[in-house]
């Protein structure tokens, strides 16, 4: 399990002047007509139709087999299975839905279905989509006890839905009240909705990027300064555009190393007008400049760590047990930041230069099931985001690793892999320590030390 310790964080503030189952159903129904009135009808089933759609009894094979009754609107329908035509569904690819119901009173007024495809997270990578039963040709109203009804459905993955496990969930409803279930099975219940099926979404499970974490023989000082030779050693990274991999109009590269206690980061973001109004720990950060950590070392794609800092040296950390849901705001881990801002905090009238973030991390506080320490060849899955907000330019997002525009995309997150020795393929070092100025007194300049429980 993750850590949910609290802590103490230390941060010391340095300035000095310087000039948001994406898919779509597809029901194979016919233009619906108008009335005289101009209202629109629904479209005569015919006898061709009922032999397929409006059964005598119940087929004898049926691939998921359910037990669930829906009451309401003076109706009550019994779901009686599902089949799906593929149990590996590719997202670029179609695949059919179809329901068995069995009706036991029809309804007074007309009930539409529903349906959500979820990913991990639930609600947070679902799609779905509404429609009237039978291709809108043979309403809940008009069905005959003892019928059973096939309601088919072709749907499509968008591109971006996550890889693993879909469940498949439906419902009726009228307006904003869904018809009761109840069943045997609770755990295929959830507010008036049955689980009919769960299939596996294709997709590399590889990260979409790579970053090396070099390890250190000793301890950092966390100053903002970068200026102990072992970040000379380190790999650079540079972050990109959040949803597509091209170079940002205000870049930013990253670092990190690791010893057997803490991971170390430093960021340094190119600003021109820096933002950052929040002083206390845990307020909004990201509604303005800030740099951001995202940690699901795992990989479970369900507990997970959030870290942000702002140029002020204000912190914002959250843990997470699911998707954006079960926020823990009192995990508070012992992390050491130092800022260091090259221009002139929340002065739009002048030109900036940067600000740089260094600071470490305990393992432990972050690890989830991991090893702590890892051993070498330790890949953890971790992303890094960094949010540009200015008054005079437009707000742009950047990232490590791409997401489609959601920073709580855990898929989409890269690895972190601890080593010894950069290989190779890494890249070199180009973040620079920010040096002193001798030029005349800036008009603003603070140096204190603030710890913040």
């Amino acid at each position: 399990m993750k850590s949910k310790g609290g802590g103490r964080m230390k941060r010391s503030i340095h300035y000095f002047a310087a000039a948001a189952v994406m898919f779509s159903l597809v029901s194979c129904t016919d233009k619906p007509k108008k009335t005289a009135k101009g209202e629109t009808a629904q479209p005569a089933i015919t006898d061709a139709q009922r032999k397929l759609y409006v059964l005598k009894k119940k087929p004898e094979s049926i691939q998921y087999p359910l037990k669930g009754t829906f009451r309401g609107a003076g109706g009550e329908i019994r779901i009686i299975g599902a089949d799906v035509s593929s149990s590996e569904i590719s997202p670029s690819g179609e695949f059919t839905i179809k329901l068995y119901f069995k009706v036991i009173k029809p309804t007074i007024s007309k009930q539409e279905i529903f349906i959500h495809i979820e990913g991990y997270g639930g609600r947070v990578n679902r799609s779905g989509a509404d429609h009237m039963p039978v291709m809108d040709m043979y309403s809940t109203s008009q069905w005959k006890p003892g019928e059973i009804i096939v309601d088919v459905h072709t749907a499509k993955l968008k591109k971006t839905f996550p890889p693993g496990t879909a469940k498949i969930w439906m419902g009726f409803f009228e307006g904003k009240s869904r018809m009761e279930l109840d069943s045997p099975k609770a755990d295929k219940v959830e507010k008036n909705r049955m689980l009919v099926a769960e299939v596996n979404v294709k997709g590399s499970s590889r990260p979409p990027r790579t970053y090396q974490v070099l390890k250190t023989g000793k301890k950092i000082r966390i100053d903002g300064k970068l200026d102990e030779k072992v970040w000379s050693k380190a790999s650079v990274g540079k972050l990109t555009l959040a949803k597509k991999p091209v170079a940002p109009q205000q870049p930013t590269e990253f670092m990190a190393l690791w010893d057997s206690e803490n991971i170390y980061f430093a960021f340094t973001s190119m600003d021109r007008d820096i933002l950052s109004r929040f002083k206390e720990r845990d307020e909004p950060l990201y509604r303005e400049d800030a740099v951001e950590i995202f940690f699901d070392a795992d990989g479970d794609m369900k507990e997970y760590h959030e870290m942000e800092v702002s140029p002020a040296g204000v912190l914002f950390d959250m843990f997470f047990g699911g998707v954006r849901t079960d926020r823990k705001p009192e995990w508070n881990p012992p992390v050491d930041v130092s800022v260091v801002v090259d221009g002139t905090l929340n002065n739009s009238t002048d030109t900036d230069k940067s600000w740089t973030v260094e600071m470490s991390v305990p393992l432990a506080e972050v690890a989830a099931d991991m090893k702590v320490p890892p051993e070498p060849g330790d890949e953890w899955r971790v992303n890094l985001y960094r949010l540009n907000i200015s008054k005079n330019e437009k707000r742009e997002a950047s990232a490590f690793s791409t997401t489609t525009g959601d920073f709580h995309q855990l898929h989409r997150f890269g690895a972190f892999r601890f080593v010894e020795k950069i290989s190779p393929a890494g890249e070199r070092p180009v973040i620079k320590a920010v040096p002193p100025k001798k030029a005349a007194p800036p008009k603003e300049s603070v140096d204190k030390t603030v710890t913040t429980e």
